[in-house]
């Protein structure tokens, strides 16, 4: 019997606030997980790397979650495709990271227009490698559509943090790393977001910053205790 089986049959579930785990859901395990993400009910926080598709109906249903990790790192077919996957109303949910070398901000953003985030306070990506393939697109050409997602499906009241992080780039074939700028008319959209405290933007690309744009931040977020932006350049 495996541990995950244990805690079933134990009916410690009922009581669990935190599950954390990287689970080899061969041998037919996944009917066990998918019996035991419905009991329980308690459940606070919860981070799973490598999860199949097949148990986001179960995650988007659980009643009290309000802290979900997803870190995707497999090289299974269906890692593209996991966060397209997702539904669900995640009706207390307050903290969401994403982290994955195998996704991309499109993905992110498909992501964040197909769920449901209400009550997130604090949003993290984390997208450490951009590959030169056929799959993955420079980032500066998704950046806006990912800002437009946000400002889309989270509620301004609410969201109060927000870190993106893609540190690293597309490298060409002549070993160049590539410059996507990034432009401020990107970054309004997230102006809306009256109570937000702490900006954090990190990414190999180029971005352009000026005075104008600094004041509409100062005005539009008076709460704002933290404004970070690592960009390889700063064009003014």
């Amino acid at each position: 019997m495996s541990i995950l089986e244990t805690i079933v049959d134990a009916q410690l579930s009922m009581r669990l606030r935190v599950f954390r785990a990287n689970l080899n859901l061969h041998e037919g395990r996944l009917s066990v997980l998918q019996d035991f993400l419905k009991r329980l009910p308690l459940l606070e926080e919860l981070s799973f790397q490598d999860h199949p598709p097949e148990i986001w109906p179960d995650i988007a249903r659980l009643p009290s979650l309000r802290k979900l990790s997803l870190l995707i790192d497999t090289s299974e077919p269906w890692s593209s495709a996991l966060l397209s996957s997702i539904r669900g109303p995640f009706p207390s949910l307050e903290y969401l990271t994403i982290a994955s070398n195998q996704v991309d901000l499109r993905a992110v953003s498909n992501f964040l227009l197909l769920a449901k985030f209400d009550q997130v306070i604090t949003l993290s990506i984390i997208l450490p490698k951009y590959s030169h393939n056929s799959r993955n697109r420079l980032p500066g050409l998704d950046f806006p559509m990912l800002v437009d997602s946000i400002s889309e499906k989270l509620s301004p009241p609410t969201l109060r943090n927000v870190s993106i992080s893609v540190p690293e780039g597309i490298r060409e074939p002549s070993g160049i790393w590539a410059h996507p700028t990034i432009r401020v008319e990107s970054l309004r959209p997230l102006l809306k977001f009256c109570n937000m405290k702490t900006f954090t933007l990190v990414g190999r690309w180029s971005f352009e910053l000026n005075e104008e744009f600094l004041m509409e931040v100062h005005s539009s977020w008076p709460l704002l205790e933290k404004f970070y932006l690592a960009p390889d350049w700063i064009l003014s």
